[in-house]
């Protein structure tokens, strides 16, 4: 229940609020759609994530679960591992195992909530992998990870700036690979020139440098300048996950 208020004294008393937002679900399940359009009409084996970061910057990551859910969305992507909690838990009600990584930093402490709930983690160098492993080790299980990739943001990632930082990254995601605790899964980069390196990282965690032969492993990369890449596919990339953020609405202020 809102007070009833004046803006200025001289205005007559408001009984409601003067801003609000209206989600539109429409919208987002057409961007949606439209971007999925995208990835086919460029012939690609491209899919679409889910990005919900932040209560969806303000939409609510529940609500976007559902409808993103509805529309077919199978991978999800969250800043932190409460939020891919939230995003579990709504998949769970609707009976369907979707995927959902972590973009952000997990305490490795915190493994057994990444277990519990079936959460894909990001890992960014080998001293944080090895300790995750040791974690998820201790509790009888394995951690399904994906490799991050610094290709230009310069925030979390296996520096990959030149050919000495990319050898040294290999050579890390190799010793990685032996790892008990965690399953590589996954590579994924954020905007910069990514491909060429994540073409290496996933030959490195399929085995055409390593032997390690792993069955199905997904390449992403996330653009924020809305100029989607489809176009890292490799013969070891089974689906390519071209990552946005959905967030149409219509705001009235």
């Amino acid at each position: 229940m809102i007070s009833p208020y004046r803006v200025y004294s001289d205005l007559p008393i408001f009984n409601e609020s003067r801003a609000w937002i209206e989600i539109n679900t429409a919208a987002i399940r057409r961007n949606y759609r439209a971007l999925c359009d995208f990835a086919k009409k460029n012939g690609t084996n491209a899919a679409v994530s889910g990005v919900i970061k932040a209560e969806g910057y303000g939409h609510g990551a529940k609500a976007l679960t559902e409808v993103l859910l509805a529309e077919g969305c199978r991978f999800f992507c969250c800043a932190s591992a409460e939020e891919a909690v939230t995003i579990r838990k709504v998949c769970d009600q609707s009976a369907v195992d979707a995927e959902i990584l972590v973009l952000g930093y997990t305490p490795a402490a915190n493994a057994a909530q990444l277990l519990k709930y079936r959460i894909i983690q990001n890992v960014f160098s080998l001293d944080y992998a090895k300790a995750l492993s040791d974690k998820a080790q201790e509790l009888g299980g394995a951690v399904a990870v994906h490799v991050k990739i610094n290709t230009g943001m310069n925030r979390l990632g296996f520096a990959a700036n030149d050919d000495d930082e990319m050898d040294a990254a290999v050579r890390d995601i190799v010793e990685m690979s032996s790892l008990s605790g965690i399953c590589i899964k996954g590579a994924f980069t954020q905007d910069g020139n990514g491909n060429v390196t994540l073409n290496r990282a996933g030959s490195v965690v399929v085995g055409e440098e390593t032997g390690t032969g792993v069955r199905r492993f997904l390449c992403h990369r996330t653009d924020y300048s809305s100029k989607f890449s489809f176009s890292i596919t490799a013969v070891f990339v089974h689906k390519v996950f071209a990552s946005a953020t959905i967030s149409p609405y219509r705001g009235r202020f």
